[in-house]
C-alpha cells in the first residue's frame, strides 16, 4: 500500500532503516558499532560488519564512512529508493546546504536510461527527485565538468556514471583527473603558495571537486562493482557514505568482503504493493513450434482481457510477448536464431511486420521506440540476450524462450522482464495479475526448479518464494491420483527408468513405468533412503534432476482450499475509533499532530542542546596524476581556512535562526511561536558558544534542535493522549467496533521472511506463517515459536494469524501515543469473538513501552462490549493466560 505521497509502505521501511543507521552514525562516527546496533533494533539480533580494510594499492576507505547495501529484488524500485535515500543522507549525515551525489551504475545502456529518467520532468523518478529534494540538477558524467560552485552549493546535484568512467585508464578517467580551467573557482580559497607548489601545475579536476564535497555514492546494481580496483577508485572521492543497491549481495567471497545488507525485501512485500505479476503461469514443452504457437494464442486472449481493462477503468495496457531465440553457431545450423524466429512469426503466424521488433547485438529494433505510447504498434519483441540491462516495459507479459534450458542461456535475466505491474497496480481482470513463461523443456517440474534456482541467484528472491512463483499451465501428469488416493507425477526421462534394479520401498512409489516413451510415473512422499534410490537408478544428469524435482512435486500435496485466506474468509477486528465533536475519527497519530502545544518558553536548561563532538576539519588532500599514477596529496596546512570559509558570508544571530527555521520541520507549530523558541535557545547558546562555531556546526545543531523538538512534542502528544483515552475527555471519547473494523487482505500477506516451520500449524489465516523464528542458534526453540504453538493448539480458536510488524495496511494496530502497536498474535474464537495477544520476555516486560501497550490493549478489550480481548503474556510461564482468556470469551 502507498502512504499520501504514493510511496510503498517496504519502500518507507527500508529508508526508515537507513534513517536509524546513519543517524546513529552521526552520532557515533563509527560505521561498523552503529550498523551492530541498528541491526539489533531494527530485526531483533546484531548483524556482523563487514569492514573492507586496506585496498591493494596500499590506501583505505574513510573511517567514518558507513558502507551499507539494500538489497530489493527485480521489480522492487531500486532506483525511486536510491533517490530516496538522497534526502535521508542531507538529513542524516550531510554537513552542507545541498548533497553532491555520485551515482554508478553499471553500463552505458543503464546509464542512458537512469539520465534520461532523471532528466525527464514528467517522469516518476523525476518526481520523486523533485519532491524530496527540491532544486535537482542531473550531470551526465562528462557534462559535469563544467559544473560551478553555486549550483552545487544551490542545488541536489546527481553525477551519473559509470564506475569504469573514474578509472584513470580510461579516456573519460582522464579528463576527471586532469586539469580543467572552468573548474577554478571550486579552489579559490587554497593559497597562491600552494597552488604553485605542485610541479605539473595545481590539479583543477573533477575528482577534486568531488573529494572537497565528500558526495553520496549510490552504487546501482552493486554486486558488479566490489572489486578492489572499484573500490580503490571510489576511495578518490573520499565518500561520506557508500549505499549498495541490488537484487543480488555479494554475500561470500574470497577477495573482498560481502556486503553489509541493512534492509531485504521480500518477493511477498513486493506482490502485496501489485510491484510484480505473480504467480508466473509456466508452460514446458520439448517443440519449438508447439512452445511458440502457445505463447502467441496466449499474448492474444491477454489483449482481449486488456480491452475489457481499459472499458472498466480506462487504463491502457498492450501485452508483449518477448521471444528469446538461439545464438548463431557454427555447430549447429538449425539453431533457432533470431532470423528464424521473425520468419515464422512472419511466414507461419502471419504477424504484421510493424507489431514485430528485432533487438539484438547489430539491429536494434526497440532503439528510440517508446513501447508505452498508445500508438505504439510492437506486440513481440524477439532477442537473445540483449534486454538483459537497461530496459524495461511493464507491458511485457510473456516470455517464450526457444533455447533450451539445459543449454547456457540468459532465460532468467529474460523472466526479470515481465514481472514489472503496469503502474504498480492491481488489474480487475485476474489474467493481468499474473506473467506466462513458455520455454523449451522435456518437464515441467525439471524446468521450473532451474527457473526458481535461476530467480534465486540472478534476481534476489529467497529460495522459499522463488517455490511458489510458477504454477503449472495446464496439466501433464498423466495421472492425478493413484489407486490409495495418493497424487502422482509422470514424467518423462533422457533414459530408461531400471525399475527392476530398485529396492521394494522405493519401487512402492512407482505405479507406473512404460520404457517405450521413457515414462515412469512416481505417487506418494518417499523418505530420504528411497528418494536416494530414485535418484541413483538412473544415470543422466538431467535425469536425476527431473526425478528431484517429481519428488519434490510430490512433497507439495495439494489441499483444496487448505487455508482460510485462500478460501476468501473474512478475517474482520473491531477498531479502535475516536469520536470527536459527533465525528467518527481512526485513532491515529494523525489527529494528535494537529494538536495545538507550545514548546516552553523561555526554553528549560535541559532543552538547550550541547555540541559535544570536536570540529571536523574538511579533508584537505588533493589527487594528482604523476607519469601515470594517482596520488593523493594531504595539505593540513590549509584545513584552518577551509573551515572559516562559511564565517565570512555574514552571518550573524538573525540570519542562523532564520536558517533554522526554515530548515526544521515544524508545520504543526504556530510561526510565530516556533521564530521566538529558536530565537531564545540560539541567545542561551551564545552566552557559551561562539558564534562562528554554531555557523559551522549548524547541521549538528540543526540536528538536536529537531531531536529536542521532537521529545517536546512527544510529550504534549502523550499528555493529551492519554488524557483522550483514560480521563474523562469532554471532547474525544473511545468507541470500538460499531462497524469500524480492520479486515485481512485474504491476497496480500507481506511477510518480510517465512517461519521454515509453517507446516506444523494447523489454524493460521494464511498458508505460510510471517516473520516467527522457530529455533535459536543453538537450536532451542524460540518462546514466541512457542507461543504460536500453543495457540494453534487451542481447538476454541477457528484461526490466527501472526500480525506483521509495521505494516500498517496488512496488519492490525492500536495508537500509542507515539507511535504504532501491532500485537503479536490475533486470533479468531470459533464464537466470533477476537483475541489479540503480545508476547514479551521477562526481560522487557516492565517497561514503560510494555506498560502502554497492556493498558492499550485492555482499554480496546473494555470499550469492545465483550467482542474483543487482550493479553500481554510477559515470558514463557503464562502463556496459560491464553486458556483463561478463551473461557473468558466464552464463558464471561
Amino acid at each position: 500500500m502507498s502512504d499520501r505521497y504514493g510511496h510503498k509502505d517496504y519502500q518507507n521501511e527500508t529508508l526508515r532503516s537507513l534513517r536509524v543507521y546513519w543517524s546513529k552514525c552521526r552520532v557515533s562516527g563509527n560505521p561498523e558499532t552503529s550498523f551492530i546496533e541498528a541491526t539489533s533494533e531494527l530485526h531483533g539480533m546484531a548483524h556482523p560488519y563487514h569492514k573492507v580494510g586496506a585496498l591493494d594499492n596500499g590506501t583505505e576507505l574513510p573511517e567514518d564512512m558507513p558502507f551499507v547495501c539494500l538489497r530489493v529484488p527485480t521489480g522492487g524500485g531500486k532506483t525511486v529508493i536510491g533517490a530516496r535515500a538522497v534526502r535521508v543522507f542531507k538529513d542524516e549525515l550531510l554537513d552542507e546546504d545541498q548533497p553532491l551525489v555520485l551515482w554508478l551504475v553499471p553500463s552505458e545502456a543503464i546509464k542512458a536510461q537512469t539520465v534520461n529518467l532523471m532528466k525527464n520532468l514528467g517522469s516518476d523518478l523525476r518526481r520523486v527527485l523533485d519532491d524530496e529534494l527540491g532544486d535537482v540538477e542531473i550531470y551526465d558524467g562528462p557534462e559535469a565538468l563544467g559544473i560551478q560552485p553555486n549550483v552545487i552549493a544551490g542545488k541536489a546535484t546527481i553525477i551519473v556514471s559509470t564506475i569504469q568512467a573514474y578509472r584513470v585508464e580510461s579516456t573519460d578517467g582522464r579528463r576527471v583527473y586532469d586539469n580543467s580551467g572552468g573548474l577554478m573557482s571550486h579552489f579559490d580559497h587554497i593559497p597562491l603558495e600552494v597552488k604553485n607548489s605542485f610541479p605539473g601545475g595545481f590539479p583543477h579536476s573533477l575528482v577534486n571537486v568531488l573529494r572537497m564535497h565528500r558526495p553520496l555514492v549510490v552504487v546501482d546494481e552493486a554486486h558488479g562493482a566490489r572489486s578492489n580496483l572499484s573500490l580503490q577508485t571510489l576511495e578518490r572521492f573520499q565518500p561520506r557514505a557508500i549505499v549498495e543497491l541490488t537484487a543480488t549481495p555479494i554475500t561470500d567471497h574470497k577477495e573482498y568482503p560481502p556486503s553489509n545488507v541493512l534492509q531485504s525485501v521480500s518477493a511477498m512485500e513486493l506482490k502485496a504493493e501489485k510491484m510484480i505479476k505473480l504467480p508466473v503461469e509456466l508452460t514446458a514443452e520439448p517443440g519449438f513450434k508447439e512452445i511458440m504457437a502457445a505463447a502467441i494464442a496466449q499474448r492474444e486472449a491477454l489483449e482481449a482481457e486488456a480491452a475489457l481493462e481499459r472499458a472498466a477503468t480506462q487504463e491502457y495496457i498492450r501485452p508483449i510477448l518477448l521471444f528469446q531465440s538461439e545464438p548463431h553457431s557454427k555447430d549447429r545450423p538449425d539453431a533457432l536464431t533470431f532470423e528464424v524466429l521473425e520468419a515464422a512469426l512472419r511466414e507461419e503466424h502471419h504477424i504484421p511486420a510493424n507489431q514485430i521488433a528485432v533487438h539484438t547485438g547489430d539491429e536494434k529494433g526497440l532503439k528510440d521506440v517508446d513501447l508505452n505510447a498508445e500508438d505504439c504498434p510492437i506486440r513481440f519483441v524477439v532477442t537473445q540476450s540483449a534486454l538483459k540491462e537497461g530496459w524495461d516495459c511493464p507491458f511485457a507479459y510473456v516470455l517464450c524462450s526457444v533455447a533450451n534450458l539445459s543449454s547456457n542461456t540468459a532465460v532468467e535475466q529474460m523472466l526479470g522482464r515481465i514481472l514489472r505491474m503496469p503502474k504498480a497496480k492491481e488489474k480487475q481482470r485476474p489474467a493481468l495479475n499474473r506473467a506466462y513463461a513458455f520455454v523449451r523443456s522435456p518437464n515441467f517440474y525439471l524446468a521450473a526448479n532451474q527457473l526458481r534456482d535461476q530467480l534465486v541467484k540472478k534476481s534476489g528472491y529467497e529460495e522459499k518464494e522463488a517455490r511458489e512463483f510458477f504454477v503449472q499451465r495446464k496439466k501433464q501428469s498423466a495421472f492425478d491420483f493413484d489407486a490409495n488416493g495418493r497424487r502422482c507425477v509422470t514424467v518423462t526421462l533422457p533414459e530408461d527408468f531400471p525399475l527392476a534394479s530398485l529396492p521394494p520401498a522405493a519401487r512402492n512409489h512407482v505405479v507406473k513405468h512404460d520404457p517405450e516413451k521413457r515414462e515412469v510415473t512416481l505417487s506418494g512422499k518417499p523418505d530420504k533412503k528411497s528418494l536416494k534410490a530414485l535418484v541413483d537408478a538412473v544415470q543422466d544428469p538431467e535425469a536425476k534432476e527431473i526425478i528431484r524435482a517429481a519428488v519434490a512435486q510430490l512433497g507439495m500435496q495439494e489441499t483444496i482450499m487448505a487455508s482460510p485466506a485462500e478460501r476468501q474468509e473474512p478475517f474482520a477486528i473491531p477498531q479502535m475509533m475516536l469520536e470527536l465533536d459527533g465525528e467518527i475519527l481512526p485513532a491515529d497519530e494523525g489527529i494528535w499532530l494537529e494538536t495545538e502545544w507550545r514548546p516552553p518558553l523561555p526554553p528549560r536548561d535541559n532543552d538547550i542542546p550541547t555540541l559535544t563532538r570536536a570540529e571536523k576539519a574538511r579533508n584537505s588532500g588533493i589527487i594528482d596524476v604523476v607519469d601515470g599514477n594517482v596520488v593523493t596529496r594531504e595539505l593540513p596546512e590549509i584545513a584552518d581556512r577551509m573551515r572559516l570559509i562559511e564565517v565570512r558570508e555574514n552571518w550573524d544571530a538573525i540570519r542562523l535562526v532564520s536558517w533554522l527555521d526554515r530548515n526544521i520541520p515544524h508545520d504543526d507549530l504556530d510561526a510565530g511561536v516556533a521564530r521566538a523558541w529558536f530565537d531564545a535557545v540560539i541567545q542561551r547558546m551564545l552566552d557559551g558558544v561562539p558564534l562562528g562555531r554554531l555557523v559551522r556546526e549548524r547541521f549538528d545543531l540543526r540536528r538536536s534542535l529537531e531531536t529536542v523538538l521532537a521529545t517536546l512534542r512527544r510529550e504534549a502528544r502523550r499528555q493529551e493522549y492519554q488524557t483522550a483515552l483514560f480521563g474523562e475527555h469532554e471532547v474525544v471519547k473511545v468507541r470500538v467496533g460499531g462497524g469500524y473494523n480492520f479486515v485481512y487482505d485474504p491476497n496480500a500477506y507481506p511477510a518480510r521472511t517465512i517461519c521454515p516451520r509453517s507446516g506444523d500449524f494447523v489454524r493460521h489465516y494464511y498458508e505460510k506463517v510471517g516473520e516467527l523464528e522457530a529455533e535459536t542458534e543453538k537450536g532451542k526453540a524460540k518462546e514466541e515459536f512457542l507461543c504460536a504453538q500453543f495457540i494453534d493448539e487451542q481447538s476454541e480458536i477457528e484461526w490466527w494469524v501472526r500480525n506483521l510488524d509495521r505494516q500498517p495496511v496488512h496488519s492490525f494496530w492500536l495508537q500509542t501515543s507515539t507511535d504504532r502497536f501491532y500485537p503479536d498474535f490475533v486470533a479468531k474464537l470459533t464464537n466470533g469473538k477476537i483475541l489479540a495477544v503480545e508476547y514479551k520476555g521477562e526481560d522487557r516486560s516492565t517497561n514503560k513501552d510494555s506498560e502502554e501497550k497492556e493498558r492499550l490493549g485492555k482499554l480496546w478489550e473494555e470499550r469492545s462490549g465483550g467482542q474483543c480481548f487482550f493479553e500481554m503474556i510477559k515470558g514463557s510461564g503464562e502463556v496459560t493466560k491464553i486458556r483463561d482468556a478463551i473461557r473468558k470469551a466464552f464463558f464471561g
